[in-house]
């Protein structure tokens, strides 16, 4: 056998500003469980509107907002505008507003078929509205002990089967 010369890998200076490249996110709604928490009000929300203030959302990306708490679309709004507040985003206010308008809330328990129902329906509406089929994505804010009911619940719902032309994650 003969020794091979091993050379360490070093990317060109050109290819090293690619490694780190960004690039928006597909068309998708996001459904977050548990969306009235401290979790999403101080981590998630604040990410989602980083990423909007940078373009790296789609330009029609909604938010459902999924919880136990009884909220309507304008108070889940007051909550997502609360968690973004003092945040040193360079957007306008009109964006804000755009940011803000793309939250929308559905209430009910998470051991229920009809919270299930009730999102499936709000993606529908959704979907139909932008005339496109987007990917979905699941996010559990939520106490790992609730994560069962709602991973069976998706599962016999079929919200987590794929939509001709979307995903689901």
């Amino acid at each position: 056998m003969e020794d091979l010369e091993t050379k360490p890998i070093r990317p060109l200076l050109a290819a090293e500003s690619v490694l780190c490249a960004e690039s928006p996110a597909p068309a998708c709604g996001i459904a977050v469980f548990g969306a009235s928490g401290d979790l999403t009000q101080k981590k998630l929300l604040p990410a989602l509107a980083n990423l909007f203030g940078r373009g790296l959302l789609d330009e029609d990306f909604f938010c459902i907002g999924c919880g136990r708490k009884k909220l309507t679309d304008g108070d889940f709004r007051k909550i997502v505008a609360q968690s973004i507040k003092n945040l040193p985003l360079e957007i306008s206010e009109n964006q804000r507003t755009d940011f803000l308008n793309r939250f929308h809330y559905v209430s009910g328990d998470y051991s229920s078929r009809q919270l299930y129902a009730d999102i499936e329906r709000k993606f529908s509406e959704l979907d139909n509205k932008n005339e496109k089929n987007f990917g979905r994505i699941f996010y559990l804010s939520l106490p790992p002990f609730l994560y069962a009911d709602v991973v069976e619940n998706l599962g016999k719902s079929s919200l987590n089967k794929s939509k001709e032309d979307g995903f689901v994650r």
